[in-house]
């Protein structure tokens, strides 16, 4: 059988993942106020050592890009860092208890 990708699934870092969401939440009603804002930014496939190892060769990667990413290819690191330092800065003051997807699409696609 060929190797293939569970692009999708729940286990606990799902739970975790839902709790750090609302926690966010939570902090961005108590300190908004205060100038404090508090977001959660959800990188989908981005390159990195974690999906190499779960996608071993590039048409691996692209076979899964393909069928479950809207843009067609995986994210860059830098495409995470450009969200991470806007919602960091001044401009983005009224941003708050937001939850921000870099994933090229994936996540509304996959509902």
């Amino acid at each position: 059988m060929p190797w293939s990708p569970k692009p999708f699934g729940i286990n606990a870092a799902t739970c975790a993942n839902a709790a750090i969401q609302a926690w966010s939440k939570g902090l961005s009603r108590e300190h908004s106020k205060d100038g404090v804002t508090s977001n959660c930014i959800i990188p989908g496939r981005i390159h990195s050592e974690q999906n190499e190892r779960g996608y071993p060769t590039v048409e691996d990667e692209l076979a899964f890009a393909a069928q479950h990413i809207p843009a067609g290819e995986f994210g860059d690191p830098e495409d995470v860092a450009h969200l991470l330092a806007f919602a960091a800065s001044p401009k983005a003051r009224m941003i708050s208890g937001s939850v921000m997807y870099v994933d090229g699409g994936m996540k509304r696609f996959a509902h």
